[in-house]
């Protein structure tokens, strides 16, 4: 059991610095472009409504989170994925004797590390524009927690967005349309109690609803039923996601 738990995260290093070599040269620019529609929307709302609340301002906060980090990871996958079966260099990688839940976190991890510092950039103005004082230190580690089970519940629908659509341009406009959707029709920016009904109950369908209620908790210091319950929910997600990818995807160009 245990040299299998070795091997398996050796393997995941190797993949991990083979695609991270790729990433580390544009990472600069992932983190520029990743953190001007958040700060830019923060900054619209700052000038256009002016009379929130603490409570709305951390889930504000919490939504700019999901927004900058979370998202353009599924992006990034399903982009990746879908270039990558494109230009048929996914051959290269299934034809090595590996996992393929190791090379879809190899992946995530090393675009993770390239969004990672818009996302924490992203906080600090996100906190300095609003005037909200959240002290991150204490909750660090819950809130790294929350960045990684929120980044994997979005896994399965990116890598199915990217392998089967039948271009890279194609996985970008669908992967663009469904994060719109997911940003303007869940409680992601909109505070649940402002949100439409309707809208609400289709909410509880994507994970971006129970992300951004994961790290309001967070950001709140408040660990109750609520928290836990997201956290489970996203624990779902996830778990979908990586049985959909082991039982149902067929990793072979047709």
């Amino acid at each position: 059991m245990i040299k299998k738990i070795f091997e398996n995260l050796k393997e995941f290093y190797y993949l991990f610095i083979i695609i991270f070599s790729e990433v580390r040269v544009i990472w600069i620019f992932q983190m520029i472009f990743g953190m001007v529609a958040p700060i830019g929307l923060i900054l619209f709302i700052k000038v256009f409504w002016n009379n929130y609340n603490k409570i709305q301002a951390i889930h504000l906060i919490s939504g700019n989170v999901v927004i900058s980090m979370v998202m353009p990871l599924m992006l990034m996958l399903c982009s990746r994925l879908a270039q990558m079966k494109y230009d048929e260099s996914i051959n290269y990688f299934i034809g090595l004797p590996i996992k393929k839940i190791n090379f879809i976190l190899a992946l995530i991890f090393s675009s993770a590390i390239s969004y990672l510092p818009a996302s924490i950039a992203t906080l600090i103005f996100t906190k300095l524009i609003l005037g909200i004082n959240i002290e991150i230190q204490k909750v660090l580690f819950t809130v790294i927690i929350a960045f990684i089970i929120s980044s994997l519940s979005f896994v399965g629908l990116g890598v199915f967005i990217g392998l089967k659509s039948k271009t890279p341009i194609h996985s970008n406009i669908i992967g663009n349309a469904v994060v719109f959707f997911m940003v303007f029709f869940t409680p992601t920016i909109i505070p649940t109690e402002k949100f439409p009904k309707i809208f609400l109950w289709i909410s509880y369908l994507f994970p971006t609803t129970y992300a951004v209620n994961l790290f309001e908790s967070i950001f709140n210091n408040i660990f109750n039923g609520a928290f836990f319950i997201n956290l489970f929910v996203l624990s779902l997600f996830v778990l979908i996601s990586f049985v959909y990818l082991y039982k149902f995807i067929n990793w072979y160009i047709e």
